[in-house]
């Protein structure tokens, strides 16, 4: 019998590699997805400074204005570098393939 945890942990285990299956295989998408959110997050900055004057929610905006765009840079870097691991795994893989196909046709001289 499974546990509560276990559950959780198994479902978030499928929708991540799911996710790292879906930005390998849709790089560009994934990477115009982050360009538009970015865009957008400085457009909706852009726009509160112009229409809020007290200094005192302006500086509380601000500062969460950079909280939501270090997150959304992590989230990015996060989801690449899990892109880029499974490149790395699919290299090394070609690389054991390639020696092991050396290798037999060094012993079948």
């Amino acid at each position: 019998m499974t546990s509560v945890h276990e559950k959780i942990i198994s479902h978030s285990s499928l929708i991540w590699i799911n996710l790292r299956t879906f930005a390998f295989e849709h790089r560009s998408m994934f990477e115009l997805f982050f360009i538009i959110l970015y865009t957008l997050e400085q457009a909706v900055l852009i726009w509160l400074t112009y229409v809020i004057s007290d200094p005192l929610r302006l500086s509380l905006i601000i500062s969460m204005f950079s909280l939501i765009v270090l997150s959304t840079f992590s989230v990015h870097k996060l989801v690449m570098e899990s892109r880029i691991r499974i490149l790395e795994n699919k290299l090394n893989g070609l690389f054991y393939e390639r020696y092991a196909l050396h290798l037999k046709t060094v012993l079948s001289v």
